[in-house]
């Protein structure tokens, strides 16, 4: 018999590792399965919601019409701190945010902060300039408690409407055909803000804009824990293989002898060759790779 705890009594059986992983992954897949009965139900509802309320459909609308864009400006790099007030710099939304926050990771100080654009809870931060067309308009929901400041290359939208909404829709393929036709310049990719007045959103009544942002952000969620336990797994796979490889190559050298490296094999150092020797393409005067 198992030994147990004392003054632990236990009557049912004794399941092995293999089992608890089994009962593990069933009672996730239950749990999993659950949640996407739930975004069933939540996008009947959409449905409903969006007949009873937009019987004619759902009207598009300019953003010149809803908002009011301000564009930000200045903010180098060099002005922000690990703490004072929240400052999100334009290439950290490319690089460090989502879809939507509540925190940032930079600050600026009570003094430059008033000289910079302000965003208040509900707004929406979206860039307007990058080095490719596919990024640039990347939109950012800010859904904090507290005023935040951004710089250049950015504006923020103040509207009356979910954020979290627009900046899920400013990810679809209907927002991104409209910006291709309104980006200007080559290398540099710019989306101004006079142009962003111009694209059109459908806007259904808030209701619904709260029911489709419940549903994507369910999705976001399990993404993330999926993303979450593979990671997991993988972890689990590269310390198998390296306790694998290390137990191998350990019988190996109590079997065998060991030699040093050189005396096994012969080693050449390369020599420097200069960028105007080699080329791209294989051709009559470079034909060695």
């Amino acid at each position: 018999m198992l030994p147990t705890p004392e003054n632990a009594t236990y009557s049912g059986p004794v399941l092995s590792e293999e089992d608890k992983r089994v009962g593990e992954a069933v009672s996730v897949q239950e749990a999993r399965q659950a949640e996407l009965d739930e975004v069933i139900r939540m996008s009947t509802n959409i449905e409903q919601l969006i007949q009873e309320l937009c019987p004619d459909g759902v009207p598009y609308v300019a953003i010149g019409e809803f908002a009011e864009i301000q564009r930000g400006s200045g903010m180098p790099k060099t002005i922000l701190t690990e703490e004072g007030i929240g400052a999100i710099h334009y290439g950290q939304i490319y690089t460090l945010y989502g879809t939507y926050a509540e925190s940032t990771f930079t600050f600026v100080s009570e003094e430059n902060a008033q000289k910079l654009v302000h965003v208040n809870p509900g707004d929406l931060i979206i860039t307007n300039t990058s080095e490719n067309l596919e990024d640039v308009g990347k939109s950012l929901a800010w859904v904090g408690d507290k005023k935040i400041v951004i710089g250049g290359h950015a504006c923020v939208i103040r509207h009356k409407h979910n954020s979290k909404y627009l900046a899920y829709w400013m990810q679809t393929e209907d927002f991104q055909q409209q910006k291709r036709r309104l980006c200007t310049g080559t290398k540099v990719i710019e989306l101004s803000a006079k142009k962003l007045t111009q694209i059109l959103v459908p806007l259904p009544p808030v209701e619904v804009q709260e029911e489709i942002v419940r549903i994507l952000d369910l999705f976001t969620e399990l993404e993330a824990e999926l993303e979450a336990e593979l990671e997991a797994e993988l972890e689990k796979r590269r310390l198998q293989y390296a306790h694998y490889r290390d137990c191998l190559f350990g019988e190996t050298g109590k079997q065998h002898r060991v030699k040093a490296l050189g005396d096994i094999v012969e080693m050449k150092a390369g020599s420097f060759v200069k960028a105007a020797l080699v080329s791209k393409d294989s051709t009559d005067t470079h034909p060695i790779p």
